[in-house]
């Protein structure tokens, strides 16, 4: 199982877990040349019964401005046999101005299909600052919509 061959730092689940993964993500982000205070930010404490959880849970690097805002990108951890590193994954965190919030979604472009979303409430929000609640999509159709109380947003308070 793919999933078993995971260190568990790659897939973050538990604060430590979040804390231990922003260490070895930056070191294999180092290796490949990004500076050592890029930004990481992590999505965890969603409810794990919802469909979407895995695919949006995990450790994001600031890719940069978008629409005025910071723009992240899902980070992921691939080991097969004897070799180990890091790939991007087609899940962003964008800042939307017409719907004055920020949203997981599949590409970097506002007419994206929606993972999940929270309002911000101003032009000053950092993606860090947003208190929450977030709502997240719960059907494959993009139809269905709950309110997470335990998903947030983490930032990694150890830059480089």
């Amino acid at each position: 199982d793919f999933e078993a061959r995971l260190s568990a730092w790659a897939v973050p689940s538990t604060l430590q877990s979040v804390q231990e993964a922003f260490v070895q993500y930056r070191k294999l982000l180092v290796k490949r040349g990004f500076a050592e205070n890029i930004e990481l930010v992590a999505i965890a404490g969603q409810a794990k019964e919802n469909c979407f959880a895995r695919r949006i849970g995990g450790v994001y690097f600031r890719k940069g401005e978008l629409l005025s805002r910071s723009c992240y990108q899902k980070l992921m951890f691939v080991s097969h046999e004897r070799v180990a590193g890091i790939c991007c994954d087609r899940v962003y965190i964008i800042w939307s101005p017409s719907s004055s919030r920020w949203q997981v979604t599949t590409a970097c472009d506002e007419g994206a299909p929606i993972y999940a979303h929270c309002q911000g409430s101003g032009d000053s929000d950092t993606l860090a600052s947003v208190p929450g609640p977030w709502t997240l999509c719960c059907s494959a159709n993009g139809k269905k919509w709950q309110e997470d109380v335990g998903m947030r947003v983490i930032a990694d308070a150890n830059r480089g």
